[in-house]
């Protein structure tokens, strides 16, 4: 209860304007103000004369005590009621200083209170409502006085005595002060008219300039809530396109490459469509390898191409090495109109470029027209050179994996076919170890065959017997590197009776150089040739002709004929 009466009194200060009053302008605040500060010091007045003037009028002036009364009751009203309407409490105050100095100048005349009353009565029309309304109330003003002069000298009205003033009745006591006191009523009331008409001009125009700078105002924090909200989507924009560069960089598969680029450019950047067309091995057509959604699935599984270079922004980018943006589709010529994307407002095709020639190109569709700015091919161009470089290298570790494995099948063919010979020639080898400790315990043993490989290709086989059921992970890696230290220096071994088998090889070659260098005849050269190469393991017998071309050489069913070997001992015979 006290807070609330604190703040109605605190509501009553001539400051605290009502905020339907401060919606109606700048200058109806100040009027607001000076109205109230008017009540305010007319209700101070109105009570001290109610407390008083009006006990010495009650009995000798009815009329007097009961104006007294109303206005005191209506000032201490209006002021009090704050919120009341600003025409209706304005004209209550004019209404009441038109009454009082009509009232004045009946009783006394022209008097310095009546005029007092009259110049109030027209400078608060003026402040309250303006210059026009001021000038009504100065000539209603003349108008009245004229008439009242009129009245008293007809004697229409009882003319106040002779010691309330002047004589009323004489029209020459009315001009010579009614006239100069109107006179200067009326500069009075017109410096107040251009006062006021000048500060609501200034009011109006700082209004006005007020809204101007307002509008200045928002339309630059507009400007400013759209450059923010558009480099905050750029921002967006470029750390998705890094992630998604970053992503896709580490994929070596092609197909999944394609597949996830193109969905990640359509879902990061609410897209319509995003296809991938590379170029295909004779170079004159593009061809999806990749694509969005449904319209996607069904293009790539059509195997959809494009001619590169023909009437599509596909071709035409891939073969001048441009972006190509079409913002309103339908009014673009080059461009190739797909049935499976009816939607399809605005497009760009960006140019996937490696090593300074096209290997594909990145097509990007929107339902929006004008939905790409140069921005927008910055970014996703990105995306397309980092795609050709991930390409690239997808294309390389592929590569790179099919040379592993025919050079791990070569391996494995050269390691089965050299141990396949050597065992050839030197029969199966093998070699045992029994433990007599562990056969004396009479346990029982669990038998384990382990492979030994090389390169990946088993060339032998140990087989372990323990008293254990299993080996142990320890056991496991110790027995994995011993079998692979047997394998490398089997493969060592093998390798250096190869060396030395070949080296033997080379000496006898050269030693037979050596002797047929030597050689004085033909006959010599011949014994000398079976002799050698009868000398060789696998060799069991040796024959050597010399022939025509147009003679056959028929062997003899019962044996060899020429240069034979006989325990490292043979002739030859040559027959020319």
């Amino acid at each position: 209860m006290l807070r609330w009466v604190k703040d109605f009194f605190v509501s009553l200060k001539p400051g605290n304007t009502p905020p339907g009053i401060l919606a109606e302008g700048e200058i109806r605040p100040i009027q607001e103000r000076i109205l109230h500060s008017t009540y305010l010091f007319g209700s101070i007045a109105a009570i001290v004369a109610f407390i008083f003037v009006l006990p010495a009028f009650t009995s000798d002036q009815p009329a007097g005590a009961l104006l007294i009364s109303i206005a005191t009751a209506a000032f201490i009203l209006f002021t009090l009621w704050r919120n009341a309407p600003y025409d209706l409490r304005g004209q209550v105050l004019i209404i009441t200083l038109a009454a009082a100095s009509a009232v004045i100048f009946l009783k006394n005349g022209i008097t310095v209170a009546g005029a007092a009353t009259l110049f109030g009565y027209i400078l608060f029309t003026t402040i309250l409502f303006g210059g026009k309304a001021g000038a009504r109330a100065f000539l209603m003003s003349c108008f009245a006085l004229s008439v009242l002069a009129f009245a008293f000298k007809n004697r229409m009205i009882a003319a106040p005595g002779i010691d309330a003033g002047i004589d009323a009745t004489q029209p020459a006591n009315w001009f010579r002060q009614g006239i100069p006191m109107m006179a200067l009523i009326g500069v009075l009331s017109l410096a107040i008219r251009i006062l006021v008409d000048e500060l609501t001009a200034k009011a109006t125009s700082y209004r006005s300039l007020s809204n101007n700078l307002a509008f200045e105002q928002q339309k630059m924090a507009n400007m400013l809530q759209k450059g923010t909200s558009r480099l905050e989507r750029r921002e967006q924009q470029l750390q998705t396109a890094f992630q998604i560069s970053r992503d896709f960089s580490t994929m070596l598969d092609p197909t999944e490459l394609l597949n996830r680029v193109v969905n990640s450019v359509r879902d990061n950047f609410d897209l319509y469509y995003v296809g991938i067309f590379l170029v295909d091995e004779e170079k004159h057509y593009a061809v999806l390898n990749a694509g969005t959604g449904e319209a996607g699935e069904k293009m790539v599984a059509a195997n959809h191409r494009l001619e590169i270079g023909g009437t599509s922004m596909i071709g035409w980018c891939i073969s001048n090495l441009k972006a190509r943006i079409a913002l309103d589709v339908g009014a673009d010529q080059i461009r190739f109109n797909n049935p499976y994307l009816p939607l399809t407002r605005s497009e760009m095709a960006l140019p996937v470029i490696f090593q300074e020639q096209a290997i594909g190109a990145l097509t990007i569709q929107s339902i929006e027209p004008n939905a790409f700015q140069d921005e927008d091919i910055m970014i996703l161009q990105g995306i397309a050179d980092s795609l050709a470089i991930a390409l690239e290298n997808a294309r390389l570790f592929q590569q790179t994996n099919q040379a592993l494995e025919e050079l791990r099948i070569y391996n494995q063919n050269y390691v089965q076919n050299t141990w396949g010979n050597m065992l050839a020639s030197q029969g199966d080898l093998s070699f045992s170890f029994q433990n007599l400790k562990m056969q004396s315990s009479g346990s029982e043993l669990c038998q384990f065959n382990i492979p030994v490989t090389l390169r990946d290709q088993q060339i032998g086989q140990i087989s372990l017997e323990t008293a254990n059921d299993s080996l142990s992970d320890e056991d496991r890696a110790f027995l994995d590197a011993i079998l692979t230290q047997t394998a490398l220096a089997l493969e060592n071994a093998r390798l250096l009776e190869e060396t030395q088998r070949r080296a033997v090889q080379e000496q006898k070659l050269n030693d037979l150089s050596t002797q047929l260098s030597k050689a004085s005849s033909i006959e010599y050269i011949l014994q000398t040739a079976a002799r050698e190469l009868g000398q060789l393991p696998m060799v069991s017998e040796v024959a050597v002709q010399l022939i025509s071309s147009a003679s056959e050489v028929q062997p003899s069913s019962s044996g060899p004929t020429g240069a034979e070997n006989n325990n490292g001992h043979g002739n030859g015979n040559g027959r020319g």
